[in-house]
């Protein structure tokens, strides 16, 4: 039985993972941009929109997945490669996000060591990429009304607690940082997109152009809603378990309220991982499709477990990688994309390129 994943289902749940990593990257990991966070995924939004418009233009060129079409035209060798790197950098970043929610897990319920709380995740991974890429794509698809009902209803009853007032001075850390949060915002997006890039045609109707940039803007009103919660303060830098508390117990949710914001926001962070393990599990399976899906689980889960317990790699990665992710994973798909175009059809029978 093939392993990929239908565009109507990688579509919703794409959506979710872009909303919700974009939503942890500028109130969580980049804190830089201060009152101006809301702001770098609309910024980010329009570095983004090339690369989706490239997507939809390669899912154009055949019947296939847009990387399906792209891969008949490559050489081996290239297209291997680029596979080989779209995996590990989905993977890392899954190490980044089990590191996260361990560690909301360890300060909601008081301290606990947060390795021991990312083993139940790797084995939750695991399973998912059992499961395959079809029941997570039907579960976004339920998780999409689920979230946005908790969602409409928390922003409702918050309404009399906001003070617009709190959103000044607009830019924030200034120019630069919003520059900077863009480029993270876009790499972000470009890397949650891949779902849709190994995709295999079915109804759905449209691509990552409209539902890349609805999450983006949902994620800006979750920032600009944020920060009328909580006053920033410009020029101090708080600390990662600081900056979380901000988010799930600053003082002005009610405690009735408080269930609802952690549904939602475990809820986000479950679809983010089940998006980035299963798009890597789809690739590991076209680069190797004779090997067995429990050993690919099995891979997986133990990889971005030693990752998310290293103290090293993720202070790295929260400082410095996810500026690179938009040039790296941009380039990767222009290689291919500028390969493949000047390609007469293709080198390889069609079946050669469909996942098994």
């Amino acid at each position: 039985m093939k392993y990929v994943l239908g565009r109507s289902g990688a579509l919703p749940l794409m959506f979710i993972a872009i909303a919700t990593r974009l939503f942890c990257e500028m109130a969580l990991l980049y804190p830089a941009a201060h009152n101006a966070a809301w702001i770098c995924p609309i910024a980010g939004l329009l570095l983004y929109l090339p690369f989706a418009y490239a997507l939809q233009r390669a899912a154009a060129l055949g019947n296939d997945s847009a990387w399906g079409n792209l891969e008949a035209r490559l050489p081996r060798l290239l297209s291997a490669l680029v596979l080989i790197a779209l995996a590990l950098l989905l993977l890392l970043d899954a190490s980044s996000m089990m590191d996260i929610i361990a560690g909301t897990a360890s300060f909601s319920i008081g301290d606990k060591a947060v390795i021991t709380l990312e083993l139940p995740l790797a084995v939750l991974l695991a399973l998912m990429v059992l499961l395959g890429p079809e029941a997570s794509g039907n579960n976004a698809r339920i998780g999409l009304y689920i979230l946005g009902a908790l969602l409409v209803i928390l922003a409702l009853a918050q309404i009399p607690v906001y003070r617009p007032g709190w959103i000044v001075p607009i830019l924030g850390g200034g120019v630069p940082s919003i520059l900077t949060g863009a480029l993270r915002c876009a790499g972000t997006m470009a890397l949650l997109s891949l779902p849709w890039l190994f995709a295999v045609p079915d109804r759905a109707q449209f691509g990552p152009v409209l539902w890349g940039s609805v999450a983006a803007l949902l994620a800006a009103a979750l920032l600009l809603g944020l920060q009328m919660l909580s006053p920033t303060f410009v020029g101090t830098e708080l600390l990662r378990p600081a900056r979380m508390e901000i988010i799930l117990n600053n003082g002005r949710v009610a405690i009735s309220l408080q269930l609802l914001y952690l549904l939602l926001w475990y809820g986000g962070f479950l679809h983010l991982l089940s998006a980035q393990a299963v798009t890597a599990a789809c690739i590991i399976r076209r680069l190797l499709p004779g090997v067995k899906l429990w050993i690919v689980a099995l891979v997986e889960a133990i990889a971005v477990f030693l990752v998310s317990g290293s103290e090293r790699i993720q202070a790295f990665f929260e400082r410095f990688a996810g500026e690179w992710f938009f040039p790296l994973i941009g380039l990767l798909l222009l290689a291919a994309m500028a390969v493949g175009g000047f390609a007469k059809g293709g080198g390889r029978k069609c079946g050669e390129s469909n996942a098994s």
